[in-house]
């Protein structure tokens, strides 16, 4: 009881300190100072390049047709940006970036405006005399696209593109060979969409040199320390303005250094200090904001539940691929238990197929039809039952293999759901492997049996695709499920909305009752700011990855800053 008083007490003091966080405009902006964070050091700056490698950095630099917007509440730009809405409804969430405005005639077809008067002028000397400060149009982001289509380690990335033409200076238009719900949101405002310049690539063949890209974005790349730290410094002449202060130009801040500290404890440790301004890593749990609470009582904090954290069970293998075993272990786990026991309340215990705050689709568990409702209710005895009808009467040994960052509550989650399991006979070899180690397991599915993962979840449009489809880039489970496939794919073919969302619900029932992965309680991950940060509700980024668009809206209220003794 005191515990859950303790955290209530500081629940309130989260609230009242986001609220007056989020009344730093009532100061006058200023301009000025360092902004410090923490992120992951880029592994390439080529947009041809891995995947989802240099959406981050790029955001910094180069810019994409469109953002989120900046005026909307922090958990509605979630941890990998735009979350909270459809991305298949891009008129709901897309705002004016690069591009203006946009027309979608039909499913195949969507048509850019861009801005007028923006220039290529973010960059070092040297790349940008090759670009002379000139004008951004549209044969600009007909180059772009090319480009990154065109490479081997993209082959299949915009598949559905039949063509990208520039019908004047100021318009682009984009076709596709089938009906794509997807199509606007793909070039506006998605992964590799921070458009580069081909006078760079002309000179120098690619990317790769951080040196090497002229921009139209915010920040200048000045400086990179391999294993340090990567180092902006403001654009002096970018055309961007603060949404919610129209007359200010921006980036308020001189500059952001971006810390390369993967270790949490010291993360957390710097952030005491004041040595980071703004922390937003996903391991970020309650219990460092409890801590962080009682000695820097002052900051800013958002909690968010935008994402959901599997295991995930390869139904291509044995024991897996036997429905019993997998409805068997999701009836030994006590979702409310650990929530109240391990996140102390702070999170939801049913998140499958989306946690709550997606409100329009999320199902609560108790409106779910009996049968469903039965296998995702804690259950042991009913497990033991399921197991032995499968063969297992004895249970059997499995492994989970799993990335965690130092300091990550992970490791306490997992040996909490090890001992579920193995109450009903199921042990589990709890394998903890290194960021190299599970990038090559996680893209490769390599792992032999379970694989513990996350991923950020969107409206059913999304999370189908990419989660289920038997050729999706996530599926961790290794479905193949032709039902899955050809439902998804003529659901993404449906122009009408309601339609579509309602065939998309004949799949959520179907995908749990067939239970594929060990589905998860969910705490809140955090995003902490000092007070002195102004401008900010806690946002992570405004358009996929692309936290630059958020550092640059901010500013630092010096004085503040000063009287704190930092």
């Amino acid at each position: 009881m005191r515990s859950k008083f303790i955290w209530l007490v500081i629940s309130c003091i989260m609230v009242i300190t986001l609220v007056l966080a989020s009344c730093g405009g009532e100061k006058e902006q200023q301009g000025g100072g360092t902004l410090y964070v923490v992120d992951a050091e880029p592994s390439t700056f080529d947009p041809a390049d891995a995947i989802n490698a240099t959406n981050t950095d790029c955001s910094f630099t180069n810019e994409t047709l469109s953002i989120c917007h900046w005026e909307w509440p922090a958990e509605k730009c979630g941890f990998y940006g735009v979350e909270m809405d459809s991305i298949s409804d891009p008129e709901t969430w897309l705002a004016p970036n690069l591009a203006l405005s946009f027309e979608r005639p039909d499913l195949q077809t969507t048509i850019f405006h861009l801005r007028k008067g923006v220039k290529w002028n973010a960059g070092l000397d040297e790349a940008r005399e090759l670009v002379g400060d000139r004008e951004f149009t549209s044969d600009d982001v007909v180059w772009h696209f090319n480009y990154v289509m065109n490479s081997p380690k993209h082959e299949g990335r915009w598949g559905n593109i039949e063509s990208i033409t520039a019908t004047d200076k100021y318009t682009v238009e984009v076709k596709a060979k089938e009906p794509d719900i997807f199509l606007t949101t793909e070039i506006a405002a998605q992964a590799y969409t921070y458009i580069h310049c081909k006078e760079v690539y002309e000179e120098y063949g690619n990317f790769a040199d951080w040196r090497n890209n002229v921009g139209t974005g915010p920040f200048i790349r000045t400086e990179f320390e391999t294993g340090t730290s990567i180092t902006y410094e403001k654009n002096p002449d970018y055309w961007g303005h603060d949404e919610k202060n129209p007359d200010n130009s921006i980036p308020y801040v001189d500059g952001v250094k971006v810390l390369f500290i993967t270790d949490l404890t010291t993360q957390v440790a710097a952030f005491r200090t004041g040595k980071i301004d703004q922390l937003r890593s996903g391991g970020i749990s309650r219990h460092h904001v409890a801590d962080l609470l009682e000695t820097n009582p002052d900051i800013g904090v958002a909690k968010y539940i935008t994402g959901n954290s599997y295991w995930s069970l390869r139904n291509d293998v044995e024991p897996f691929n036997d429905i019993r075993v997998r409805k068997a272990m999701n009836m030994a786990i006590n979702r409310q238990e650990i929530l109240e026991d391990f996140y102390g309340g702070e999170g939801s215990a049913w998140n499958n197929p989306y946690p709550p705050i997606y409100t329009e689709v999320y199902l609560p568990l108790e409106t779910l039809p009996d049968d469903i409702k039965e296998i995702y209710t804690y259950n042991p005895e009913g497990a033991k039952e399921l197991l032995a009808e499968a063969g297992y009467p004895n249970g059997f040994k499995t492994e989970l293999v799993y990335y965690a960052a130092t300091g990550s509550d992970i490791h306490e989650k997992n040996a909490l759901i090890k001992e579920y399991l193995a109450a009903v006979g199921i042990d589990v070899e709890l394998k903890l492997v290194d960021s190299a180690t599970n990038r090559a397991m996680r893209y490769g599915f390599t792992y032999p049996q379970m694989y513990g993962d996350g991923m950020g979840v969107n409206y059913p449009e999304h999370f189908y695709q990419v989660w289920y489809v038997s050729t999706a880039p996530w599926n961790r489970c290794r479905v193949n499920d032709s039902y899955i496939d050809e439902t998804v794919e003529k659901a993404l073919k449906i122009g009408d909305f309601d339609e579509r969302r309602a065939l998309f619900r004949e799949l959520d029932m179907y995908v749990l009752r067939n239970c594929f992965d060990l589905s998860p309680v969910n705490g809140y991950d955090y995003t902490i700011w000092q007070p002195w940060l102004k401008n900010y509700n806690g946002q992570r980024c405004l358009v996929f990855l692309g936290s630059a668009t958020v550092y640059a809206r901010v500013w630092i209220d010096q004085e503040l800053k000063e009287s704190m003794g930092y």
